[in-house]
């Protein structure tokens, strides 16, 4: 059982600082910039200019590491963390020692809300649609859920707080606290146990002439899962074969695609999401043949 769902974005754009497009190896300690003693809060990637453009990550800092700030700029900071690794990080993977993560206790109640909003937000979402379907309806709140999540880790202004009405989310909760309440939710959702897997497996694909900032970047990868892969949606051929390839990957073969026809040459943004589920019947040697007949079915439910 699969699904999956792609919102396409025709003209988002979120620049990063200027000054990073143009920073290549980074900045070089000169004697004159204050040194400050940082510690990772949580394993995070570093690069050499910024996540932009596809560029790969240098290398990852584990949790603790103890670095140098050498450089600030809005949002970002250049460190040194010994042994040759130095790179940009989001100011907000790291903090002085001594600093404490979200308490658990406020985690946990994140979580508790997280949940009773998700079950909200079907149910308020199943009523919209079943009023104007005259047929079976079918859709997977967890996969728009997870999409409109990502894209409320970017938006701002109107935007962010229609996303957040609509997913009945909490703006005044923390939101290292919220963020800490998806990564949890989207670890349990990705399980594989013994006769069961379960994937929930989030991706953006940005166009080359944007610079999406790194901060939103390591953000959505670090609560959602959500990789940034840079895309020339001037290249329809290309595009197709892509995205589709990501989703036949995600859902084993499942749904072989999911676009048909090129799409927008000015799309900026597409986040997709593929939930993939398979699992064996708890009787063993399969389900008793002996509890299935067979019998009429109506799709309507009524007799004709």
């Amino acid at each position: 059982m699969c699904w999956f769902l792609v919102i396409l974005l025709g003209f988002i754009t979120v620049v990063g600082p200027a000054s990073l497009a143009s920073a290549q190896e980074g900045p070089e300690r000169d004697g004159q910039t204050a040194e400050a003693r940082l510690v990772i809060k949580s394993s995070t990637p570093y690069y050499r200019a910024g996540a932009k453009k596809g560029e790969a990550p240098l290398g990852t800092l584990p949790e603790g590491t103890s670095v140098i700030e050498i450089q600030r700029i809005e949002g970002f900071v250049y460190v040194d963390a010994g042994k040759g690794r130095k790179g940009w990080i989001a100011d907000s993977a790291v903090a002085k020692p001594g600093s404490k993560s979200p308490a658990a206790a406020d985690v946990q109640a994140s979580e508790g809300d997280s949940a009773r909003s998700s079950s909200e937000f079907a149910c308020a979402l199943y009523k919209a649609v079943s009023v104007k379907s005259q047929g079976n309806v079918l859709f997977s709140p967890a996969s728009i859920e997870a999409v409109l999540g990502v894209m409320l880790a970017g938006a701002q202004g109107a935007t962010r707080t229609e996303i957040a009405q609509v997913l009945r989310r909490n703006l005044d909760a923390a939101e290292s606290e919220r963020d800490a309440a998806a990564e949890n939710r989207w670890q349990r959702l990705n399980q594989s146990g013994e006769g069961f897997q379960v994937v929930c497996a989030n991706h953006l694909w940005g166009a080359p002439d944007v610079q999406f900032k790194t901060a939103f970047a390591e953000r959505v990868l670090k609560s959602h899962g959500a990789e940034m892969e840079q895309l020339d949606f001037m290249n329809g051929a290309r595009v197709k074969e892509t995205i589709n390839g990501w989703v036949r990957d995600k859902t084993k073969g499942e749904i072989p695609s999911i676009i048909d026809a090129a799409l927008d040459p000015a799309t900026r943004l597409v986040v997709t999401n593929a939930v993939y589920f398979k699992a064996t019947w708890g009787w063993e040697g399969g389900f008793p043949r002996k509890y299935t007949e067979s019998r009429p079915f109506y799709s309507s439910g009524q007799k004709p």
